[in-house]
C-alpha cells in the first residue's frame, strides 16, 4: 500500500499523506483526492446499475435515511416507488439526525435522506418538499373528559412533559416554538423511543408532543388521546422533505426522486380526526 500510495504522489505531482516515524493523516491535498475517489467509485456503480437498468429495469439497492419523526412517512415514498421498479430493493436507516443524514449523504452512504429540509443547501443537495410538520398533543384517554378540537401551547406547556431528546431538530423547533407561545415546558423524561413515548403517556401521569402525521398513520393507541395544538400563525410549520446528492445520481437515486417529485403535499392540511 506505502509503495502503491507513493507511485500515485509521483503520478499525481501532490504529497498525499504526512509522514512521520509512521503514519500521521492525510494532507491537504489527500484529502482533496479521497473525496474525489469516492465519487469516482460511486459513478463507477452508477454506471454499472444503469447497464443493469437497460436490460432489466431499474435495479439496485437504495439506501434511505430518515429522522425520527418522519419515520412513517417512509411508506409514501417507498410503496409507489417499489411499485414502479419492483427490482430496486430498499433499506431504511431510522432514528438519524439531520446532521447524520447529510453526512451519511455526502460520504456515499445513503442515496436519499427525509428530514428537515428549511434550510437545506441547494448548492450540495436536490430538496423534494414532502409535508409541512404540525404537531398535537398526546394525553392519556379520560372518557369522562369532552374532546377539544384544538389545544394552546401554553395550556400543554404547564403540563408534565415526555419528550424526545434535546439532541433531536424536532425538539429544539418544539422549544422555540414553546418559547413563543411565552411558555418554557419541563421535560420529566427524554426518549427516543416511540414505543416508550406512548407507554408513559398511556399511564396517566405524562403528556407529549407529538407529529401529527403520527396520528394520521397509527391512530390514538388504546389509551391515549391525540388533540391537535394551535397553529402558530407567524411561525410556519417546518418542512420535512426528501434530500439527494446534487451531482450524478445514480439511476437508483433518479427513480427516488421522480417519484419524490410527486408527493408534495406542504400546502395541504393533515386531516384528523377528532
Amino acid at each position: 500500500m506505502s509503495e502503491a500510495i507513493r507511485k500515485l504522489e509521483i503520478e499525481l505531482d501532490v504529497p498525499l499523506i504526512e509522514r512521520g516515524h509512521k503514519f500521521e493523516g492525510l494532507t491537504a491535498e489527500g484529502a482533496q483526492i479521497v473525496r474525489w475517489a469516492e465519487t469516482i467509485l460511486d459513478n463507477q456503480k452508477s454506471l454499472r446499475h444503469t447497464a443493469a437498468s437497460l436490460r432489466s429495469g431499474v435495479t439496485g439497492m437504495l439506501r434511505l435515511g430518515v429522522v425520527p419523526t418522519a419515520s412513517v412517512a417512509a411508506a409514501d415514498i417507498t410503496a409507489p416507488l417499489s411499485l414502479r421498479h419492483p427490482l430496486i430493493h430498499v433499506r431504511i436507516h431510522g432514528d438519524l439526525s439531520s446532521r447524520d443524514i447529510e453526512t451519511r449523504l455526502n460520504r456515499f452512504e445513503l442515496e436519499g435522506g427525509i428530514t428537515y429540509v428549511d434550510d437545506g443547501d441547494a448548492s450540495r443537495h436536490r430538496i423534494f418538499p414532502l409535508y409541512r410538520e404540525r404537531y398535537a398533543l398526546l394525553t392519556a384517554d379520560d372518557p369522562n373528559m369532552p374532546r377539544g378540537s384544538t389545544a394552546s401551547w401554553s395550556d400543554a406547556a404547564t403540563l408534565p412533559m415526555c419528550t424526545l431528546p434535546s439532541n433531536m431538530r424536532v425538539r429544539r423547533i418544539l422549544d422555540e416554538t414553546f418559547a413563543r407561545h411565552g411558555a418554557s415546558p419541563v421535560a420529566h423524561i427524554e426518549t427516543d423511543s416511540l414505543a416508550s413515548l406512548y407507554a408513559h403517556v398511556k399511564t396517566g401521569r405524562w403528556v407529549s408532543v407529538v407529529p401529527r402525521r403520527w396520528v394520521e398513520v397509527l391512530g390514538d393507541p388504546p389509551g391515549t388521546r391525540s388533540t391537535p395544538l394551535e397553529d402558530t400563525l407567524d411561525l410556519p410549520a417546518p418542512m420535512i422533505g426528501l434530500i439527494t446528492r446534487a451531482e450524478a445520481p445514480s439511476v437508483v437515486t433518479e427513480a427516488l426522486q421522480e417519484v419524490a417529485a410527486t408527493l408534495d403535499r406542504t400546502s395541504s392540511e393533515i386531516p384528523i380526526e377528532e
